[in-house]
């Protein structure tokens, strides 16, 4: 028997027939499962309180838990940072700029 698949995975569940979903049709028509609402829901509620835990974290004399924690935040307010495309080259070099530079004179 000849093999016309291209070495892709055919499901074993509808007679191996792969359909893409059609424009306006949902992927998940009974929505998520209750169990995951509940455990978004709960996360939610707890969101304040463990942000206001990192900001005190910030604070620790340990400079491993400041840096953890000053990511989680960093993380949560601004997006975790994108992989470099590939092929982009060499590392991201950043300039930080501490200070008020003074006028040329």
């Amino acid at each position: 028997m000849k093999d016309d698949t291209g070495g892709a995975v055919v499901p074993t569940h509808g007679g191996g027939r792969i359909t893409p979903w059609r424009k306006g049709q949902s992927g998940n028509p009974r929505g998520p499962a209750p169990h995951t609402v509940e455990a978004r829901r709960l996360a939610r509620e707890a969101t304040p309180d463990a942000v206001r835990e990192l900001v005190v974290l910030l604070a620790d004399p340990d400079p491993r838990i400041r840096l953890l924690a000053a990511n989680s935040i960093l993380d949560r307010g601004l997006g975790k940072p994108k992989p470099p495309a590939e092929g982009d080259g060499g590392p991201v070099v950043i300039n930080v700029i501490t200070g008020v530079p003074e006028p040329d004179g």
